[in-house]
């Protein structure tokens, strides 16, 4: 069976050298894809790719959502990087591929649905969050009976990694929550359509464990079925 080709965004050219961002390509070759790095800028063929993934990093510019900003950390906006997600999201989109937002990812996916976020959970009362997004907090989930990322994982209550001082507040449109951290923070969003769209706030690169091969193995999955 042949590898899927997996388009995979980084911040820059220089994420090349992080090892932050090459777990991000360990985690598609481990789950049997091929990783293309997709940087700002870059123009692909989406007849060359099977499924994208949509990476962690700095904070998305408020004006995506209508909002002036107010927690969003301005010197992490990176506005070739939005626009450049934003068009790989349409297009991966029109063509039906198999998309997976990670972290920053995740909340790509929600803003392009129309929804918005918590600018910073400090001050929200967040107990499990370190709230800082300087580095990872190992906490559960919980996972939503009957939706998709459930079903990937098997598993009611699952442990992971994140690293974030942001959140989803209201859904995008045609999304749903599949995960709950304990403290209400949304953790894990899907498509409610025939679409396999799913969004995960943790890092499953960051401690690749038998729930990351799983969910990245599913995008693999419906990228050789698509």
């Amino acid at each position: 069976m042949s590898r899927p080709t997996i388009g995979i965004t980084l911040p820059n050219a220089a994420a090349f050298r992080s090892q932050k961002y090459r777990n991000y390509l360990t985690l598609i070759e481990e789950g049997g894809g091929d990783p293309l790095p997709l940087v700002p800028g870059f123009v692909v063929d989406f007849e060359q790719i099977d499924a994208l993934v949509l990476s962690g990093g700095g904070d998305i510019n408020p004006k995506h959502y209508g909002e002036a900003i107010n927690g969003t950390r301005e010197h992490e906006i990176l506005d070739m990087r939005d626009d450049t997600e934003f068009q790989l999201l349409k297009q991966a989109v029109e063509a039906h591929i198999p998309i997976m937002g990670i972290c920053r990812g995740m909340q790509m996916i929600n803003i392009y649905f129309g929804g918005n976020m918590h600018q910073d959970i400090n001050g929200m009362g967040k107990t499990i969050h370190s709230a800082n997004g300087s580095g990872y907090s190992r906490h559960p989930v919980n996972l939503i009976p009957g939706t998709l990322i459930h079903e990937i994982i098997g598993k009611d209550r699952i442990e992971v990694m994140s690293s974030h001082h942001q959140a989803v507040n209201e859904l995008g449109k045609e999304l749903q929550i599949s995960g709950m951290a304990e403290d209400e923070i949304v953790e894990a969003i899907e498509s409610t359509n025939s679409m396999f769209i799913i969004g995960v706030q943790w890092h499953p690169e960051a401690d690749i464990d038998e729930n990351s091969l799983k969910l990245i193995k599913a995008l693999i999955d419906a990228a050789l079925k698509n």
